[in-house]
């Protein structure tokens, strides 16, 4: 956190950073009496909604308007390093692919993932005769810098052999090799996320909040052009709704009272 640029990128000094257990603090007069403790601007950098594994409270209401994960602007090296990688491996447009599979793994078990990305398989091959696009770049979470949540329920040689079913089906396409290269697996994310905003079409499986950050990128490079991009076998969100389960998410939103 010492190191990071949100304050130049927000254009405010920030003079302490936190990071908050939603365990050990479950209710907002916690938060204010024992982190806040009467601070007159406070920046929420993430908020990660209410319900199981998240804040035992909902967010206050007069928190409106916040800025998207897409409004951050990244490091421009990782950038550079995404527009090497199209240079080099890419002659002409190409066909960006983003899987998440963790939620359809826990949820569906593997077999309906298969199935999904068979699927996928089946309408990137559509979008290729169609357009005249060969190209693919695949991103996905099965990699060993991919989800921290994956791995905790999904061995190596599960995701391994997941992996490798993608690959056949897709027909063995480009994807970003972070070692020797990348030691973070966030950097290795944004190098990705930004690869895949350079493609000329985007296929989605799996949803969730990561992957609309992907397409927030992708569709603000290309004018919000919702045709060019493809979701593919999404995982439902719970909708907010008072005293159910939310998902729900604040990236940056600041409340100051000067």
């Amino acid at each position: 956190m010492k190191q990071s640029r949100l304050s130049k990128q927000i254009g405010f000094k920030v003079s302490r950073y936190v990071c908050v257990d939603p365990e050990v603090v479950r209710t907002a007069s916690d938060l204010e009496d024992k982190i806040l403790k009467g601070a007159s601007c406070v920046g929420i950098v993430q908020w990660r909604g209410t319900g199981e594994d998240r804040a035992h409270f909902p967010l206050d209401p007069s928190i409106r308007q916040p800025l998207r994960p897409i409004d951050v602007e990244f490091n421009p090296n990782l950038i550079e390093m995404a527009r090497n990688f199209v240079k080099n491996k890419f002659n002409g447009d190409f066909i960006g692919i983003h899987v998440r599979s963790e939620r359809h793994i826990e949820r569906k078990g593997v077999n309906v993932t298969k199935r999904c990305m068979l699927k996928l398989a089946t309408r990137v091959q559509e979008s290729q005769d169609a357009y005249g696009v060969q190209q693919v770049f695949l991103a996905s979470d099965l990699t060993d810098y991919g989800s921290d949540t994956l791995m905790n329920f999904a061995g190596t040689n599960y995701r391994k052999s997941l992996s490798v079913f993608l690959h056949k089906v897709l027909n063995y396409p480009e994807t970003f090799e972070p070692n020797g290269v990348l030691y973070d697996t966030g950097a290795a994310a944004i190098v990705e996320m930004n690869i895949l905003s350079m493609a000329t079409r985007l296929f989605t499986l799996g949803g969730g909040n990561f992957q609309e950050w992907a397409v927030g990128i992708f569709q603000k490079r290309h004018n919000n052009e919702q045709a060019r991009v493809h979701r593919m076998c999404e995982t439902c969100l719970v909708k907010f709704e008072a005293g159910k389960t939310a998902e729900k998410k604040i990236y940056f939103s600041a409340v100051c009272n000067f």
